[in-house]
């Protein structure tokens, strides 16, 4: 469990400077805090084993220029299949993933936007083995104004890696910080 805490250690530093960067290069002109999304939904992998599970996700989006770049951390816990009930194993994943996106706009209220980048993913079975690898995270977003700062999404995703092809769907509401 050591590793797991210097990794959420890396994870909250990383953010941290992150937006302390972005905040304080806001005011330089084009770059700017844009939106905070927060995602949950379903996830399934399709190795030899089925594993089905839930997952959660924050991303920080910044618009430069009207590019979005998105700084995103996802985490699922799942149950693999392994054909009987008493011989099923826990998994849990945490991602964290650097993206770049556009969106459009196809009516007044609705966006569609289309992000892929490049992240690391950890993965570990509960009493299991732990294994680390470079993922390429894929997601269309669609999304439907609420409010003027308030919006709601729903988002396929899909991050291609070396350990276990991860496809999820996510409801998210997004809260808008510029105009």
């Amino acid at each position: 469990m050591d590793k797991l805490k210097v990794i959420k250690n890396a994870i909250i530093i990383g953010i941290s400077l992150f937006i302390i960067s972005a905040i304080s290069q806001e005011k330089s002109g084009n770059f700017k805090f844009k939106a905070l999304d927060f995602g949950l939904g379903i996830y399934k992998d399709c190795q030899a084993t089925v594993e089905n599970g839930f997952n959660g996700d924050i991303e920080f989006q910044f618009d430069i220029n009207s590019n979005i770049l998105s700084f995103q951390y996802k985490c699922g816990i799942g149950l693999i299949d392994n054909g009987t009930l008493f011989n099923n194993v826990f998994d849990v994943f945490l991602e964290v993933n650097l993206l770049y996106g556009r969106e459009l706009l196809i009516s007044k209220k609705v966006l569609c936007g289309f992000h892929l980048g490049a992240g690391y993913i950890h993965s570990t079975k509960l009493f299991g083995d732990v294994k680390n690898a470079m993922g390429f995270p894929v997601s269309i977003k669609l999304v439907h104004v609420i409010l003027k700062q308030i919006s709601l999404g729903v988002s396929p995703y899909v991050n291609f890696n070396r350990l276990n092809n991860i496809y999820s769907l996510n409801l998210f509401l997004r809260v808008k910080f510029n105009k």
